[in-house]
């Protein structure tokens, strides 16, 4: 995935690749990735984590616990207006960074 994810760049194809009910979401090393990229310095893979984690939300998977999705909410209401607007959508579930 670490090196697919390097070929991306901003757009669509980050999207597609974390979300649209991407089978990257269903990789059983899907969570644990995603919460590693989600603290990751490199906007594309922030932007595939919060792309992850909107898959997730449409899941009944019993692993990922309502805390887990507060937190989320707790760290982008901190974080959501220090981020460029590409990572605005990507933190609201939208189009993973398309602008």
């Amino acid at each position: 995935m670490e090196s697919q994810v390097e070929g991306l760049g901003i757009g669509l194809l980050t999207h597609v690749f974390s979300s649209c009910d991407a089978t990257l979401a269903k990789a059983p090393f899907a969570f644990e990735l995603a919460q590693r990229w989600l603290q990751h310095d490199d906007p594309i893979r922030r932007r595939c984590a919060y792309g992850l984690i909107y898959e997730f939300s449409k899941k009944n998977n019993k692993k990922i616990t309502d805390d887990f999705y507060r937190s989320i909410i707790v760290k982008i209401e901190q974080d959501i207006f220090q981020e460029p607007i590409n990572m605005r959508v990507s933190m609201g579930g939208g189009t993973n960074g398309y602008w």
